[in-house]
């Protein structure tokens, strides 16, 4: 991504392709179109959600059934305070117009510090997007990856704490 911050970041599914496509648009109005397989959303997942698991309120010395009831809460609450309701502005710049969605083949996140993680992503056309998204982005991301996945019927373990926990819906995060 350029110096620019990131601005929204939506995912949506192709049923076509049997893949979620990931829509990243940065403050300066660039935009990029990220396809994410199954296999990748199942393994990236677990990192995701290790990120999350590091609240400063979660300790480790707790029982694993008060983390996750925690986690969840936290999860609950940062989704519910999410701007989901804004479209994507028709302005941006789409940087991968002539290409479609690139196939992002690999990724590393990274916790910058206690409320802002690294996302960097890797595209088979060799294309490197970062963007640095706060916890409660973070979160609002993983609860469209799960929701995109329980709409595609991909049957991926994804859950954050108490699976029980009910997040609203939406499709953008800004």
């Amino acid at each position: 991504m350029s110096t620019a911050g990131l601005h929204q970041i939506g995912v949506t599914y192709d049923a076509v392709q049997d893949r979620m496509v990931l829509r990243v648009s940065s403050t300066d109005k660039s935009e990029w179109r990220l396809a994410l397989t199954r296999r990748f959303v199942r393994l990236l997942w677990q990192t995701l959600v290790g990120v999350l698991e590091k609240h400063p309120d979660i300790r480790a010395d707790l029982m694993p059934r008060v983390k996750e009831a925690m986690l969840a809460m936290y999860h609950q609450a940062a989704v519910q305070n999410a701007d989901v309701g804004r479209a994507f502005a028709e302005d941006n710049r789409d940087l991968t117009s002539n290409t479609g969605p690139q196939l992002v083949t690999a990724a590393r996140v990274k916790a910058v510090n206690e409320s802002h993680t690294e996302l960097h992503f890797r595209t088979i056309a060799g294309t490197d997007l970062r963007f640095t998204i706060d916890k409660n982005g973070l979160h609002a991301f993983c609860h469209l990856l799960v929701k995109c996945a329980v709409g595609a019927e991909w049957n991926l373990p994804l859950a954050i704490g108490d699976a029980a926990t009910v997040a609203p819906s939406g499709e953008r995060v800004h």
